[in-house]
């Protein structure tokens, strides 16, 4: 609390105690005053009482005439009136002293008659003879005793009011003195609290002043007073530290006048030796210049590079210009000495701030790379002058081959020591820009074919040996003509020049020629193929990565084609068709976003009599302006593009929505098969895909079929037959289709649990005119049967057909004889009805029938 505040309640709180006090004082006098009044009029009543008493005795003894009587009464009722009024202001008993007068004044107006008026009272006998010692008649006796009585009655009232009265202003003396004496306490006891607080205020500030001074006075300068709050002790305390520390300012001033020559001739020394302990601790090798480039200092490791390398000069170039150093250098860094010389002149002229460098320093011995960078000294930032110059010679051999190591690993195969895809390119650029363009060469892609099935039958390592053998062969055989890579896998990229040779298709007749022979691996001669796809360097230049791109172009044509030519040239349209595909990409993106796909059903029957067993589920795109497209336009791109994967899992969960909608409308449920992509079993856990699917429409698993291509075992793998095996566990039929179209083992065959076995319709399309096809039809049939699985023709066009399939013992089948693919409503149709295909040869108008077209 601030002091003047303190100060402030203090005075007020004790003026409202003198005024309480004075108060107090002034309603004591009041009331005592008050008091003696009222016992003043209390004893003069009493005597007009008395006087009344002996006026009444008298009265009745020796008779009065009528004023007598008059004036007695009168004073009579003024005192019955006195006693009344006091009786009404307070409880004293002066009531019950004039009820008294009041009886007094019946009893004297009973006893006094009219007709005695100025006769006086008789005083020796009455008729009945002598009335006492004052000789009055019994009657008047009676009345003066009755007075008496009342008399001796009002004389004790009297007295009992007088006594309460002096009991109530005893009490109410004591009250007021009581509260007197509380009232000064009071005031006491504040005043000695504010003066405690005043003196508990002013004590500590005033300790510490004098503390504070008496150690100012035994030296101590830094001495300072506390000061908290912001009171007037807070502001005097630290004015008395404002002074203090300009006190200890002039005292530090005058210490610093006299230590400042000492202290400026130890920070030069130190100076001096921080400098060149400094930039003898730097790694570095540093050279210090002046203005005009002559060397004034160097640090250790400047000296220890020279005597390694036998420097002639015991002062390592103190002393020397190293412009005209680096101007007279010769050799192998003459070139990078020039363009040092040439910076250090521009820093020293105040054009340039800094300048780097990095140069190599070989010698036969090891490898060594340096950077030299030379930085201007100035005396400060915004000076311009230049002091000189430092050069700073920094060894960065370690970086160096550490980026040559990871340039090798970044370009070179880590295999075949090739280069990679990214070193082939940069190598084909370099060349392009110290070469030039050369019209005629060739960018050729290959792919071995039969790398996969080496693996499979000799191993992986027998594979690696393989890829090595052919990465040297081809060196051999290109030569000086250009130089190979190796991008990736099972693919090579080969550069030949085409100056030496201008006859069209030399390149052919060269690289046919590496696999005209077999490659000899852990000696076991070895054939392996190819496929090639090539660009030629035309008249317009293009960038090395245009031309592997266009290469790989024509290769993934070379494999699209399939059988027949295993070159393919890059063209134009190769290139329109690689946009096609962007383009369909795109589009196949929005059609997922639109929901621009559906599916149709093509029945799957009984043989024997039509009935429908089930159904294949075939996906059709409405696109919106090229109309219905049918899968085959655009399944490729997809799995290509990796769309396979959202498109593969709309078409399950959309059919299993349709084989709960059908359930819900008691149709029953017949079993649908999908077409599976081998991409879908590349993601990650596709079983539980499908079976959340099936949950999801509450669908049983087995009232769905899932169709795999025997293209699946190309890439057979353990993580491939645990999928499989994790979908035949969930309860999902599974179905080999298109068999015999392929290249399965009946070892796979042996090692997946197929229940289900799909015989190509190219088979059962010539089963009736070819004796081959019918052969291929009875042992797909023997080995169904052997696995267990049930058989289903694909392609079954007439009666023909389906007799000649149940004459082999097919029992299943379907195909364009029994019904087209049929959209959801139609096929409905067909549940709802329960009707046996073919429709045709029953309804040729049905709705069935007409929707074929």
């Amino acid at each position: 609390m601030r002091l003047v505040r303190l100060s402030t309640y203090s005075i007020v709180a004790s003026f409202i105690g003198l005024v309480a006090l004075l108060a107090l004082s002034i309603y004591s006098y009041q009331s005592m005053r008050s008091n003696q009044r009222e016992v003043d009029t209390l004893l003069e009543l009493k005597q007009r009482v008395d006087n009344f008493s002996v006026a009444s005795d008298s009265l009745l003894l020796f008779g009065a005439d009528p004023k007598l009587w008059q004036v007695i009464q009168q004073e009579g009722r003024s005192i019955r009136a006195a006693l009344e009024s006091l009786s009404e202001k307070e409880e004293t008993g002066t009531g019950r002293v004039a009820h008294h007068i009041d009886i007094i004044l019946r009893e004297l107006e009973s006893a006094i008659r009219p007709d005695q008026w100025n006769e006086r009272l008789p005083s020796v006998e009455s008729e009945q003879g002598p009335g006492g010692p004052l000789n009055l008649s019994e009657r008047n006796q009676i009345i003066l005793n009755q007075i008496a009585s009342h008399g001796i009655a009002l004389d004790s009232a009297l007295a009992r009011a007088m006594h309460a009265q002096q009991q109530a202003r005893t009490q109410q003396v004591v009250v007021t003195t009581v509260a007197f004496a509380a009232t000064a306490l009071l005031f006491g006891a504040l005043c000695v609290a504010t003066f405690g607080l005043i003196h508990r205020r002013l004590n500590r500030p005033t300790r510490q002043l004098v503390n504070t001074i008496e150690r100012v006075r035994n030296g101590d300068i830094y001495a300072r007073v506390v000061t908290n709050g912001d009171d007037e002790l807070a502001s005097l305390g630290q004015a008395f530290n404002d002074l203090l520390d300009e006190q200890q300012r002039t005292y530090s001033q005058l210490l610093e006048h006299e230590q400042i020559l000492q202290r400026s001739k130890d920070e030069l020394a130190y100076a001096l030796d921080l400098r060149q302990t400094l930039i003898n601790s730097l790694s570095a090798h540093i050279a210090l210049l002046d203005q005009d480039g002559t060397v004034i200092d160097v640090n250790d490791q400047w000296r220890h590079f020279g005597q390694e390398n036998d420097y002639k000069d015991n002062q390592f170039g103190i002393g020397q210009n190293y412009i005209s150093v680096c101007e007279t250098a010769h050799g192998d860094c003459a070139k990078d000495a020039q363009r040092v010389a040439e910076g250090l002149r521009a820093i020293l002229a105040g054009e340039q701030d800094i300048f780097a460098l990095e140069y190599a320093c070989h010698s036969p011995q090891e490898q060594r790379w340096f950077r030299v960078m030379i930085n201007r000294l100035t005396p400060g930032q915004t000076d311009s002058s230049v002091y000189g110059a430092v050069v700073m010679h920094v060894d960065i051999t370690e970086r160096k081959l550490a980026e040559l190591e990871l340039n090798r690993l970044a370009f070179e195969d880590a295999l075949t020591h090739l280069w990679s895809r990214t070193g082939f390119i940069n190598h084909l650029a370099e060349h392009f820009q110290t070469q030039g363009w050369q019209f005629g060469g060739r960018v050729v892609l290959l792919d071995i074919v039969q790398l996969h099935d080496i693996n499979d039958a000799y191993g992986y390592s027998t594979g690696d040996l393989m890829l090595n053998s052919i990465a040297r062969r081809l060196q051999a055989r290109v030569g000086d003509q250009g130089f190979v890579g190796r991008t990736g896998g099972d693919e090579f990229v080969v550069y030949l020049q085409g100056g030496a040779n201008p006859a069209d298709g030399w390149e052919r007749q060269l690289l046919n020629s590496v696999f005209a022979e077999p490659f000899h691996v852990e000696h076991a001669p070895i054939y392996v193929e190819a496929q090639f796809g090539f660009t030629r360097l035309e008249t317009q230049p293009r960038s090395a990565e245009n031309l592997v791109r266009e290469a790989e172009l024509a290769l993934f044509y070379c494999r699209r084609r399939g059988l027949g030519d295993n070159w393919a040239a890059y063209n134009h349209t190769l290139d329109s068709e690689s946009q096609d595909r962007l383009r369909l990409t795109r589009e196949l993106r929005l059609a997922l976003d639109n929901d621009e796909f559906e599916l149709h059903f093509q029945p799957k029957v009984s043989l024997a009599n039509g009935a429908i067993i089930g159904c294949e589920a075939l996906l059709r795109w409405h696109h919106p302006e090229r109309g219905l497209q049918p899968p085959a336009s655009f399944i490729p791109v997809a799995e290509k593009s990796q769309l396979i994967r959202p498109i593969g899992r709309w078409v399950l969960n959309e059919a299993c929505r349709y084989l709960s909608v059908w359930r819900d409308a008691g149709l029953g449920i017949v079993n649908v098969s999908l077409n599976v992509s081998m991409v879908q079993f590349t993601e990650s856990n596709f079983s539980r895909t499908v079976a959340e699917a099936l949950a999801a429409h509450d669908v049983p698993p087995q009232s769905l079929t899932l169709e795999i291509t025997e293209s699946v075992f190309d890439q057979e793998s353990e993580q491939l037959r645990e999928e499989i095996i994790r979908l035949h566990e969930l309860g999902v039929n599974l179905s080999l289709d298109d068999f015999g179209t392929g290249y399965s083992s009946l070892r796979y065959l042996q090692q997946y649990p197929f229940d289900e076995i799909k015989i190509d319709q190219s088979f059962t399309r010539k089963l009736l005119d070819d004796a081959y096809s019918e052969c291929i039809v009875n042992a797909i049939l023997d080995i169904a049967k052997a696995l267990g699985a049930e058989a289903v023709a694909e392609g079954v066009e007439n009666e023909q057909m389906r007799s000649g399939l149940m004459a082999l013992g097919c029992r299943n089948g379907q195909g364009y004889y029994y019904s087209v693919p049929l959209e959801v409503e139609d096929f409905r149709w067909l549940l709802d009805k329960r009707r046996t295909l073919p429709l045709a040869a029953h309804h040729s108008n049905s709705s069935i029938e007409l929707s074929r077209g």
